[in-house]
């Protein structure tokens, strides 16, 4: 929803509203992104539920505006089923000329393919990942719908082991790069700061931000790339800690 409000705003929308189900503390959203949309002059309608799309009265046939609805409660039955619960005359109209519903996303072109699918657009694959179509494989947000970039890789990485066993291969797809490094015993003592200081990206001013599309995350000097980097919470020293011992144990 961030990303089409946002969209909205640089190509050029004079205001953009978002309104959503959830309540602030518990939307899917990130709260900088909130707050960077904020700055963008977007504004958040949270905990509403959707009542009407109305129709224009100067122009008949197109949308003038929404009516949303603030929400008391919302849970599931014992039969699964949403249940909402609202705040009694806290209705709202929003002027609008266009109402976009932004309820996430679906593969597009999958049902060319000639591919078995499942729940509408995503592709059947088996445990090697493989497809209807021999010779065919099919990993990520295809198969399982949107889901994490980490799971998304994981298959991929099964797929490509299935694709070399499919040529002949023995599946292994594992490769060393770089001959493995021996961690010192002793770090030393981190400097005064160290764990607490932690450098913010700079940001384009919002103003410029709204009509372009450019990268408005300024990136770090040397320095602070370097300052960061040294912060970086991998520790192969974790691989040589022993386990505590209980005192019954002695």
């Amino acid at each position: 929803a961030y990303d089409c409000a946002r969209t909205a705003v640089r190509l050029g929308a004079a205001s953009v509203d978002v309104c959503c189900l959830e309540a602030e503390d518990v939307m899917t959203s990130t709260p900088e992104e909130r707050e960077e949309a904020a700055e963008e002059g977007v504004v958040l309608h949270d905990a509403y539920a959707f009542n009407s799309i109305d129709e224009s009265a100067e122009r008949p046939g197109l949308v003038g505006g929404m009516t949303i609805q603030k929400i008391k409660r919302f849970y599931f039955d014992e039969n699964h089923r949403a249940v909402t619960e609202l705040v009694e005359g806290s209705e709202l109209t929003l002027p609008a000329d266009y109402v976009i519903f932004a309820v996430g996303q679906k593969p597009e072109d999958t049902p060319g393919m000639g591919l078995e699918l499942t729940h509408g657009p995503y592709v059947v694959a088996g445990k090697g990942m493989e497809t209807s179509e021999e010779g065919v494989f099919a990993a990520g947000d295809d198969v399982t719908g949107t889901k994490s970039v980490i799971g998304a890789i994981a298959q991929g990485r099964d797929a490509a082991s299935s694709i070399d066993r499919f040529l002949g291969g023995d599946g292994d797809i594992s490769e060393v790069l770089l001959e493995p490094e021996v961690a010192p015993a002793r770090i030393g003592r981190a400097d005064e700061g160290f764990y607490s200081t932690q450098t913010q990206p700079e940001f384009a001013p919002a103003d410029q931000r709204r009509g372009s599309f450019e990268p408005f995350e300024c990136p770090f000097s040397e320095d602070e790339a370097k300052f960061e980097a040294s912060r970086c919470l991998q520790c192969d020293l974790r691989l040589q800690l022993a386990t505590p011992r209980l005192w019954n144990e002695y």
